[in-house]
């Protein structure tokens, strides 16, 4: 968390910008707690490892086309 505040704030981003950051960050932290066990109950351990891995798979050939846009 702290090196996506400093790469902001390497990037221009202004302090409202950086709480509003930790502010979604904290948000989908709480979104996850609360959506865990739901998820736990009715999608084993195994393919939510499999599937984000697959997910991953597929977002990474983008990033080259992501890069040096802020924000």
């Amino acid at each position: 968390m702290l090196v996506l505040i400093v790469l902001a704030r390497a990037r221009g981003a202004s302090a409202a910008l950086v709480v509003g950051l930790l502010g979604l960050m904290g948000a989908g932290g709480l979104l996850g707690a609360f959506v865990a066990p739901w998820v736990n109950r009715r999608i084993p351990a195994k393919a939510v490892v499999i599937g984000a891995n697959w997910v991953w798979a597929a977002l990474l050939p983008s990033s080259p086309w992501r890069r040096g846009r802020w924000p």
